[in-house]
């Protein structure tokens, strides 16, 4: 199924998961800004899921997994493993509906390289 979508330029035609890729990312701009409570004071959910991923996961998940994503929901530690971006935070959304989740590229810097050079 397409959905129309308006951009400044006019009408283009864009499949829903597209449309979700778009909104999960737009997401994730307001996930990296919101903060929560931790043992260490304030931290924002992509920074806990960050702490949570190299202290609970990140050895056995780089060891088995490189190049796969996992989304990461700080509060309960939970990790949910997909083969992209959106497989992983969809598992995470299904899991925890009223909570953020943070996505990692295993064995990256960055889930997503943008120009020269990208994989």
């Amino acid at each position: 199924m397409l959905i129309d979508v308006v951009p400044a330029s006019g009408f283009t035609r864009v499949s829903k998961r597209v449309l979700k890729v778009l909104t999960y990312l737009c997401l994730v701009v307001s996930v990296s800004a919101t903060r929560i409570e931790s043992g260490d004071g304030q931290m924002s959910i992509a920074e806990k899921a960050k702490q949570v991923y190299e202290s609970e996961f990140k050895a056995h998940l780089e060891a088995d997994h490189r190049d796969e994503f996992v989304a990461i929901e700080p509060e309960s530690k939970s990790c949910f493993l997909g083969d992209t971006f959106i497989d992983a935070a969809l598992a995470a959304k299904q899991a925890h509906p009223d909570r953020k989740s943070f996505v990692i590229r295993i064995g990256h810097d960055a889930a997503f390289h943008i120009g020269a050079g990208a994989s």
